[in-house]
């Protein structure tokens, strides 16, 4: 079975919030697995919550992934929302670094992400004008 993850993307100026936290060596996009029960939007506010301490004012279903997940090592997909916050982001203590990042930051690997997040979803985000 496939882990189910939800992702926030939130891009200010051009710019994607990127977190990390203590179990990985990279960027991505803050989220989280959704929980038994829950919907992937009650997780969306939740993971945004724990590890940027911001509410959503809005989100939009965005793009979907699948991916092996590099921290756990299992197959997972990646719903990822368009999500404009309020409240300015700080990294909880779930995070150890946030960041907001350009499309040359990432292109130029200044930011190391996720393989599935600079395959996938950042050629997206380029195509539709969001980075």
């Amino acid at each position: 079975m496939n882990r189910q993850r939800v992702a926030a993307v939130i891009i200010v100026d051009k710019k994607i919030l990127l977190v990390r936290d203590a179990r990985a060596d990279f960027f991505s996009a803050p989220g989280g697995s959704v929980e038994p029960g829950e919907s992937n939007e009650q997780a969306l506010v939740r993971e945004v919550a724990e590890e940027v301490g911001a509410t959503i004012a809005n989100s939009k279903t965005y793009h979907s992934i699948d991916l092996m997940n590099q921290v756990y090592n299992v197959p997972q997909t990646d719903h990822n929302y368009l999500v404009r916050i309020e409240g300015n982001p700080l990294p909880t203590t779930e995070i150890v670094e946030l960041g907001w990042f350009s499309k040359d930051d990432i292109e130029s690997h200044k930011v190391k992400t996720p393989d599935a997040f600079y395959e996938q979803l950042f050629p997206k985000l380029v195509a539709d004008g969001l980075l």
